[in-house]
C-alpha cells in the first residue's frame, strides 16, 4: 500500500499499522483471530529487527478487531509474543481495516 512499516528517528522507532496478511498480501487463518493476532506482530518483530530494536523495548500497541468476542483470542496471542514487555494496550473494535477488505 506504498508505506513504511518501520521508521527510525534518533532514538525513536514508529511502527505503522500491520494487517495480519501472508506475503502476497493475502488473508492469513480467516476466522481464527488467535492465529491471524500472532501474525501482525511476527511482522512488527521481523521489522523491528532491521532497526536493531526488539519487541521488548515496545511500550504501546494499538490492537482492531472487527468483533467485541474476538478480543480474548487476541489477548492471549499477545501475551504469547509480548511476554513481560508488557506495553500499554489500546484495543479497538472497527468495521473494517482498510486493505483487509
Amino acid at each position: 500500500m506504498g508505506y513504511s512499516r518501520v521508521v527510525r528517528t534518533g532514538d525513536r522507532v514508529v511502527v505503522s499499522g500491520t494487517t495480519t496478511t501472508n506475503d502476497t498480501g493475502g488473508p492469513v487463518a480467516v476466522g481464527d483471530q488467535h492465529r491471524q493476532a500472532k501474525r501482525a506482530p511476527g511482522l512488527v518483530e521481523s521489522a523491528l529487527e532491521a532497526t536493531e530494536t526488539a519487541t521488548d523495548k515496545m511500550t504501546r500497541i494499538r490492537m482492531s478487531v472487527t468483533g467485541a468476542d474476538d478480543w480474548p483470542a487476541v489477548d492471549r496471542a499477545n501475551r504469547e509474543v509480548f511476554g513481560t514487555a508488557n506495553p500499554a494496550e489500546t484495543p479497538v473494535q472497527v468495521k473494517a481495516v482498510v486493505g483487509s477488505v
